[in-house]
């Protein structure tokens, strides 16, 4: 399944919302506090050099505004660059997430977890090839970039000047959020959504 503005039109009450990124980078961490998940396992996080998450994993949650009922359905991806998978596995795996889309695509979250390096482009630049074929659908209206692990994230000069560094490596003008994301399990600090 590929993007394109035919089947990005969800039901008013459903979100989808796909995670992916290189592994290590805080994809499942992200995941995890998007879900409001207290113990921690709906996405397994790893520090470990090799990737936790083996197949998409999703979860389901509801928020009500008003009287609206919105249903977000967050999609964790298999972690590119995975040193226990190869290439063809590591597709075959995106295919599992990208089939739990439905066709219907709201936001997809690309996790930096570090210096936008040389793998990083490469996979952004995958994504962008996979899902986005059709140049009249635009990359830039479905994809946030979020930058973990950036202990200056409420630092508003050092966000701006690293916003500067990644719109030279990434020409799509697409929006980006800076957070210092730790592991959940173990992490003393309530975090409340």
């Amino acid at each position: 399944m590929r993007i394109d503005e035919q089947n990005t039109n969800t039901p008013n009450n459903k979100r989808n919302i796909l995670l992916v990124g290189k592994t290590g980078n805080g994809k499942s961490t992200i995941a995890n506090v998007l879900v409001n998940s207290e113990q921690a396992d709906t996405f397994k996080e790893s520090g470990r050099s090799s990737s936790e998450t083996k197949q998409a994993k999703s979860e389901m949650f509801e928020v009500t505004y008003g009287n609206e009922k919105i249903i977000y359905q967050i999609i964790d991806t298999v972690g590119l660059c995975d040193t226990d998978m190869d290439e063809k596995d590591i597709f075959l795996r995106l295919s599992e997430a990208i089939e739990l889309l439905n066709g219907e695509i709201n936001q997809i979250l690309f996790i930096v977890g570090g210096r936008f390096s040389k793998e990083e482009d490469e996979v952004y630049n995958i994504f962008k090839s996979i899902l986005f074929f059709d140049s009249e659908c635009n990359i830039s209206n479905y994809t946030t970039v979020v930058r973990t692990r950036f202990s200056d994230f409420e630092d508003r000069n050092e966000c701006e000047i690293d916003r500067k560094i990644l719109e030279e490596k990434i020409p799509d003008d697409i929006q980006i959020i800076y957070v210092d994301n730790p592991p959940l399990k173990g992490n003393e600090n309530k975090i409340n959504v």
